[in-house]
């Protein structure tokens, strides 16, 4: 998206994933993503990177001409998502969450937008993946019980020299 054409319009609370538009480029007294989400929410007039928390003075933060160097994706704003536990994306579309966990937080930055409500098709889907994954634990457990009867049944008849 274009950087110059949202300045003016970022709300406080506005949501993006960020990324220098010329990696290469110097950034200032920042070289690269080192201690950064690439998650910033746009506070005070400031965008600030979440990866220290939005109350910390050390962390990144862009204004004016900084922005103009990002390449932006609009994620929300925080005045439309209502905090959620993680385990709520087994029940919502994909469209619907937001999550904003990250390396440095990696808990309880996981939100659902107001008004979404119970997807079938998600919670099918997951039902489903599940049920394939017990359906194979139920096979690889029934291969290694019989593998385990061999193993007996030959050291029974004698063979020592096996390891099981």
């Amino acid at each position: 998206m274009d950087a110059d054409l949202k300045i003016d319009a970022m709300r406080e609370g506005d949501i993006f994933r960020w990324s220098y538009r010329n990696p290469n480029a110097s950034h200032g007294v920042y070289s690269g993503y080192h201690c950064c989400s690439r998650i910033a929410v746009f506070t005070n007039g400031l965008l600030r990177d979440t990866y220290w928390g939005l109350g910390c003075i050390d962390g990144r933060w862009f204004s004016g001409d900084a922005i103009r160097a990002l390449d932006l994706e609009f994620v929300g704003n925080f005045a439309d998502l209502k905090p959620a536990n993680e385990h709520m994306a087994d029940y919502f579309d994909d469209a619907d969450i937001v999550d904003l966990n990250h390396s440095n937080s990696t808990r309880g930055n996981f939100y659902l937008r107001k008004g979404a409500v119970r997807s079938k098709a998600k919670m099918l889907e997951v039902a489903r993946y599940r049920l394939d994954q017990s359906l194979s634990a139920e096979r690889t457990a029934a291969w290694k019980s019989e593998q385990l009867r061999e193993t007996i049944a030959r050291i029974e008849a004698g063979e020592t020299e096996l390891f099981i």
